[in-house]
């Protein structure tokens, strides 16, 4: 009887020292925690602060503002000036795009949705050439024969996307293609009255 009682009080000694050393680990990964969120504040806010870096005024002349008037104005839109302590250091490349590029990503985009949405009227091609930066857009009839002989398409147009107007040249395209699918359709209802 006393064995067991022993064996109890040894087996409790033992877990007492067990929770002793899980309390100290805890305490260690509390202390490690805290430690890694205190960096890890540190850097974010470093971060923060190179990307929004702390401005200095400094007077300018009259030539040197001119001078860098005039190296703005060579730049293309595609590359922004990076100053340091208000003198022109170098050119980085943006990666905002601009409100046209936008527009025109969005139309090209809306092509693609009536393409998409309109394969029982019509069959809209559209594809995209990379190394030339052109955007094409074919329209055929929906009983063209694709496998015997090329199909003799109703619409087809092409764009060169660098180009000043491509923008106004992609929504003509739209509208073009969109009066097409209207027609297409009208006849194809047309066409389901006759045979019902």
């Amino acid at each position: 009887m006393m064995n067991d009682l022993e064996q109890a009080k040894a087996i409790r000694e033992e877990a007492r020292a067990l929770l002793k050393q899980s309390d100290e680990n805890l305490e260690k990964s509390k202390s490690i925690h805290d430690s890694t969120l205190r960096q890890s504040r540190e850097i974010a806010y470093a971060l923060s602060c190179l990307a929004n870096p702390m401005m200095t005024m400094m007077s300018m002349s009259e030539t040197e503002e001119q001078e860098l008037l005039d190296k703005l104005k060579n730049t293309s839109p595609r590359f922004q000036p990076v100053f340091i302590n208000g003198r022109l250091n170098s050119l980085v490349e943006s990666r905002v795009e601009s409100k046209e590029k936008r527009d025109v990503y969005d139309v090209i985009h809306a092509i693609n949705v009536l393409a998409m949405a309109n394969t029982d009227v019509l069959h809209v091609f559209s594809r995209f050439s990379g190394h030339v930066n052109e955007f094409y857009v074919r329209v055929c009839s929906t009983d063209s024969d694709y496998i015997d002989s090329r199909p003799e398409c109703i619409f087809n147009e092409s764009i060169y996307l660098e180009q000043e107007d491509a923008l106004e040249k992609l929504l003509s395209i739209e509208s073009q293609l969109t009066e097409l699918i209207i027609e297409a359709r009208e006849q194809a209802e047309a066409k389901a009255e006759v045979n019902a």
